[in-house]
């Protein structure tokens, strides 16, 4: 993943010929087929307690580690968790677009991963609606990686609360 935030997308549909970039190298990779069979996940969010301001960040690559979409959004999160799961509910939602068999989601947040692969059903309808999400893919995996190979992610989620709070002390 690179690390530059200037190409953060508001809305992207997949389209044959797609411009991706090489994890590695940041070189333009030709993509001539509009769907993914694997799609990997990074996903993120944070929150701000003291200000009740929540934001999302979140990362799709291709199984061969190129980058196709990224996201950044302020989010309405009561909880570090909430936010986590907003997060997951959002890169799931754009994964959907690219009509991927397999989705593998990384996150960083362990509770999150259990809530998800508990056999029970989760209390709250933010949870349910993410489990259901997931279940929607031929095959998915929640995967919990450490926060190091989440960086990408964890700085949109960043990106996203700082506007937030730029926006806050603003009015």
């Amino acid at each position: 993943m690179s690390t530059s935030h200037s190409s953060v997308n508001a809305e992207l549909e997949p389209k044959p010929q797609t411009r991706i970039r090489r994890k590695q190298s940041g070189e333009p990779l030709r993509q001539t087929d509009s769907t993914y069979d694997t799609i990997i996940i990074y996903t993120d969010g944070s929150y701000h307690n003291q200000r009740d301001l929540a934001g999302i960040g979140f990362v799709l690559e291709t199984r061969g580690g190129h980058e196709i979409y990224r996201g950044s959004e302020q989010s309405d999160a009561n909880t570090s968790m909430e936010s986590e799961a907003q997060a997951m509910k959002q890169a799931l939602r754009m994964a959907e677009k690219f009509n991927p068999e397999h989705v593998t989601i990384c996150t960083d947040c362990k509770p999150l991963q259990r809530k998800l692969d508990a056999e029970e059903q989760p209390r709250k309808e933010l949870y349910q609606t993410v489990r259901k999400q997931i279940g929607e893919f031929e095959y998915t995996n929640v995967k919990d990686i450490p926060r190091k190979q989440n960086q990408e992610a964890d700085d949109l989620a960043s990106l996203a609360l700082r506007r937030a709070k730029d926006e806050a002390i603003a009015s």
